[in-house]
């Protein structure tokens, strides 16, 4: 995002997030390309929420596109684009105002739900 607020030619900025994300998918990073072009694009349309949206469900579908057509458009693969575009409408909405100081409840939460994992699966 530094790249994009400091150089003057958004061409060679567009050709650097690009190189990035073929770098994150040739490396294995999480998300791979998906994840730089995702924060990219949350980064460039911070304003205006409808180009965001839209572009992020664009994008949503195009990382998702190989395996919905290998599995057939089976119902799962659509359930994980469905999942991932969910968080929009939090995102959408948010006000730009922090919430409730939950930082207690947090510390607590983290180390109780995986103690209640493990217990779940070693019990089963």
């Amino acid at each position: 995002m530094i790249l994009w607020d400091k150089l003057k030619n958004k061409k060679i900025s567009f050709i650097l997030i690009f190189i990035l994300a073929f770098i994150a998918e040739c490396l294995s990073f999480d998300y791979g390309a998906f994840g730089v072009l995702s924060i990219f694009v949350f980064y460039i349309f911070r304003e205006k929420h409808i180009l965001m949206a839209l572009s992020f469900i664009l994008l949503t579908i195009l990382n998702f596109l190989p395996s919905l057509i290998a599995a057939n458009f089976y119902y799962v693969n659509i359930l994980y684009i469905l999942f991932t575009i969910l968080p929009l409408i939090f995102i959408l909405f948010f006000n730009g105002k922090k919430g409730k100081d939950m930082k207690y409840f947090m510390y607590a939460f983290y180390p109780l739900h995986i103690t209640i994992l493990y217990l779940t699966k070693i019990l089963t």
